[in-house]
Order: structure tokens, then sequence, then C-alpha cells
């Protein structure tokens, strides 16, 4: 197959090592920067056409799959004109947009234009978090009941939406509300003043009683650690360790899954473990690319991502920790933040 990038910058580089990885022609590229689409493509072979223009590029055509590797405010209307144009497969980069409406605007565009559209919701497809998922679900720790994120500085639309997806798709739920604060003076975002993506905390709640509270302060040296409440247990993990991405699991003793919650028993180590893995960005958005190739749905754990971003901001708005229902509808669907 036939894939074109628009946006090579840091995040479009890995896709295109990642497209290259897995057998497929990169047929166009494009940058506003040509020096930098240029530098990107010096080692292909054969060479993909540049353009410093995304519209001459869907004009051309000429490919199957496009993947769009740029800001979060332009995803809106590239993706609009990819669907108009009819290509096959689009898989963009995160956030999906900077609206709820502009997100729904854009899935709606493509189910009728028959383009199936994509997130790269990366973290989904790294070893550690499927192994992770497979263990929530066999009952390591009894029921979930709380995730506890520490992120730390990134953004809330740039670095949070990974995270506010991930406890969603480790249960197979969606969130049902919102509730947080964004950072006051911020510092001005390092892609440029035209985006606006502070960071903030937030608590966010789903079905059966579940929370997550995400530390995303841009006050906040960035961490990635994180912990997961269980009634019989809890997991550790640290996406940056010097090791890897680490994962421990720790329970009752089985024995003790039937004594009264507040009796305490030392929590052991489950065995077997999962094995530490390095925080690999190519390989997972390759396996993203072909779970959308494969019929995989991100859509709308991307969808939700930037509604939980939109809900913080309307929180905030409000006067901090507000709740927010989620999915929004109505006027809260209008809120347009540039984030990255």
């Amino acid at each position: 197959m036939k894939v074109a990038i628009i946006g090579m910058g840091g995040m479009g580089r890995r896709h295109l090592e990642a497209v290259l990885k897995g057998g497929m022609e990169i047929s166009a590229v494009c940058d506003f920067y040509e020096e930098s689409a240029q530098a990107a493509i010096a080692e292909c072979s054969p060479k993909p056409d540049i353009y410093t223009d995304w519209k001459t590029l869907l004009a051309k055509g000429g490919f199957d799959i496009l993947i769009v590797a740029t800001n979060g405010p332009s995803h809106h209307e590239i993706i609009l004109a990819a669907a108009a144009a009819q290509i096959p497969y689009v898989l963009c980069e995160k956030p999906l947009a900077t609206s709820g409406e502009k997100c729904r605007d854009m899935v709606d565009a493509c189910a009728k234009a028959g383009t199936k559209l994509g997130v790269n919701l990366a973290r989904r497809f790294m070893p550690v978090s499927i192994a992770l998922k497979e263990a929530l679900k066999d009952e390591v720790i009894g029921k979930v009941t709380h995730f506890n994120f520490h992120i730390g500085a990134g953004g809330l639309g740039c670095i949070g939406t990974h995270y506010f997806d991930m406890p969603a798709w480790l249960l197979d739920t969606r969130p049902e509300w919102v509730s947080g604060v964004i950072d006051e003076n911020p510092a001005p975002n390092v892609r440029g003043d035209q985006f606006f993506d502070p960071g903030g905390r937030a608590i966010v709640g789903y079905p059966k009683g579940v929370t997550a509270s995400f530390e995303c302060s841009g006050n906040v040296a960035r961490v990635s650690k994180g912990e997961i409440l269980g009634t019989h247990g809890h997991i550790v993990f640290d996406d940056l360790d010097p090791d890897g991405m680490i994962v421990n699991i720790y329970a009752r003793p089985k024995e003790a899954w039937d004594e009264p919650s507040n009796r305490y028993f030392k929590p052991e180590l489950v065995l077997p473990a999962i094995e530490p893995a390095p925080f690999e960005v190519v390989d997972s958005s390759l396996r993203c690319l072909q779970d959308l190739l494969a019929g995989g749905d991100t859509i709308i754990g991307g969808l939700d991502a930037v509604d939980v971003v939109m809900g913080i901001h309307l929180s905030a708005k409000k006067g901090g920790w507000i709740k927010i229902p989620l999915p929004l509808t109505g006027n809260d669907l209008h809120l347009d933040i540039p984030i990255t």
C-alpha cells in the first residue's frame, strides 16, 4: 500500500520509519519547510514526492493511506479535505481536534465518504499496555476502583490525551464526567504563541463508580508514573524508568480475598510479572496503523480524550472542580482551544 504523510516534524519522522518498517511505500510527504521533508526522506528509496502545501498533495493523490502528523488546530481542515478526496484510510495524530464539535464533524465526514479514520493512540499498542489490560481483565487485583496518574508537564492536549484514553480503554468503557482546573499563568507554548495547551489537574468518572485522577500540571516535572487500585490489590507503573516501561502488581494473598477490606494483609507481588519493555513509539504507531487497516476502532477513544480536555477547560471556566457531563453536548461542544 502507498502512504502519504503530512507533517515531517518529530512525530512525522517516526511515522515514516514505522511505515517503512511495515513494508509499505512512502509515495509523498508534505511539510511547510521543504528542508525538513528533504532531511526526513534522505534514506528513502525510491524517493517520495515532496510538497509544501498539503492541498496540492491531496489533489495529486495516488496513495491509499494518509497520515496526518501536524499540530492539533490543523487536523479539522485536513481531515475534512481527505474525506472529500475519498482517501481510503486516514490516521490522525492526537489530539483528534480542538473542540468536541470539530471531532464529530471529522468523524461524520469520514463515515459519509467511506474513509476509515483512526487516531494514533500509540500507548494502547505497547506490549506492556496490552499485558496490563489482560491482567485487569483477569482481575488480578479484584475489581478496579481508581486510577492515579502522575504525568507532569506536557499539556492537557499533547500528553494528557494519551493518559485520558487509558482507563476507558483498559476497562472497555467510556468516561461519564470530568472535573478539574487548568494551570494559572502557564508558560508560553514551546510550539508557538498560536497554541494554548496548558497543564492542569482533573478527576474523571466512569461507570460503576470507577474514578481516575490526573496530575498534568506544567508546574510538575514530566514523570509519567501511576497506580491502579482494586478491591484486592494495586498496580504501580512507570513509563520512563531507566529499565523501560515497568509494571508491578501487588495483591492480597488469595486466601484473604473473602476477608473484610479493613483487615490488613501484607500484599504479595503477583507473578508472572509483566516484563519491562522500552517506551517505543515507532513500533506502537505501526501497530496502530495496522489496527486501522484491519478494521480496528480508535475513534471513540480519540474523541472522548478531546472531550475530557475540553471538559477540564469548561470546569475551570465555571470556577474549577465543577462536574461536566460527558460526552459533551449542546453548547459545550463549541468550546475550541488550540491544543497541540
